[in-house]
C-alpha cells in the first residue's frame, strides 16, 4: 500500500518556546508527536531526546525489528532525559508524553505515554487509538468524574499520570495493534490541537482533502480563531 504523510509543529501564539517535537520517517514506516514539560532546557529537550532516539533508530533498523525495539528505544531516552534533569538545578520536572505510529507489513501499531494522541479514521468513522494517561481519564474509567466541578475537571485533564523522563522508574508505555486497511488515515497530534478541536471537527477536516491542506487547515484556524494558549503538532498519515 502507498503512504502519503505530512508533519507539522508551531509554537502557537503565547508560548515563547516549542516543547513539542516530531518525527516523521517514511522510510521505516515511523511517526511520532512528543510534548514536553519543563520549560526551556526542560520539556523542549525532553520532547526532542524521545525524537531524536526513534529518528536513530529509524536509521539503523526496518520492520519488525523496529516495531520490537521501540518499547526500549523510549526507554533508553526516557533514562537519558532523568540523567539530564538531574544536572539542572532549580527546574521543574522535566518530561514529555509520546505518541509513535509504526507501520509493518499489513498491521499498524502504536505506543503511547502521556496525553498526545493517536486517531484512526476508518470507513469515515474516526476512533481514538489511544486513552490519556491523566487523573480525569482515571476517574472517568472508575465512574466517579461526573460528580467533579468544572474546575476540578480541567485541572485532571491538565494532570499527566504517566509520561516519560519524569522518575527513574521503569516507563507506562502502552501499546495497541491491528490489521491497516486500504484508505486507513492516522491522525497523531498533541492536546493543543484535541483540546480545541472535538473528534467530530477533527473527523469532519480529516475528509476534506490532502494530507497537507488538512494539517494546515488544523493550524492555521488554531492560530486565528483560538489564540492557541498551547504549542500545536499533528501528524497525517494516509493510506
Amino acid at each position: 500500500m502507498s503512504v502519503i504523510s505530512h508533519a507539522i509543529t508551531h509554537v502557537g501564539t503565547k508560548r515563547e518556546i516549542n516543547e513539542d517535537a516530531v518525527l516523521s520517517h517514511l522510510d521505516a514506516g515511523v511517526w511520532a508527536v512528543a510534548d514536553g514539560m519543563g520549560g526551556h532546557q526542560g520539556g523542549d529537550f525532553a520532547s526532542q531526546c524521545l525524537i531524536d532516539h526513534l529518528s536513530r533508530a529509524c536509521d539503523q533498523y526496518k520492520g519488525n525489528y523496529l516495531v520490537q525495539r521501540i518499547k526500549q528505544i523510549i526507554t533508553n531516552a526516557h533514562l537519558s532525559i532523568f540523567k539530564h534533569s538531574q544536572q539542572i538545578s532549580g527546574q521543574p520536572v522535566i518530561g514529555s508524553t509520546i505518541v509513535v505510529l509504526a507501520l509493518e507489513a499489513d498491521n499498524f501499531h502504536c505506543f503511547w505515554s502521556g496525553d498526545s494522541r493517536c486517531y484512526l479514521l476508518r470507513d469515515n468513522e474516526l476512533c481514538v487509538l489511544t486513552t490519556d494517561h491523566t487523573e480525569a481519564q482515571e476517574m472517568l474509567a472508575c465512574g466517579g468524574s461526573t460528580t467533579m466541578s468544572h474546575a476540578e475537571k480541567v485541572q485532571a485533564e491538565n494532570t499527566l499520570v504517566h509520561a516519560i523522563g519524569i522518575d527513574n522508574q521503569p516507563p507506562h508505555i502502552d501499546y495497541i495493534s491491528g490489521h491497516i486497511y486500504e484508505n486507513d488515515c492516522f491522525f497523531l497530534c498533541s492536546d493543543g490541537i484535541n483540546k480545541i478541536y472535538s473528534d467530530d471537527e477533527i473527523c469532519s477536516r480529516l475528509l476534506s482533502g490532502s494530507a497537507e491542506d488538512i494539517n494546515h487547515s488544523f493550524l492555521n484556524d488554531g492560530l486565528s480563531i483560538n489564540n492557541v494558549p498551547d504549542n500545536l503538532s499533528s501528524i497525517i498519515v494516509a493510506i
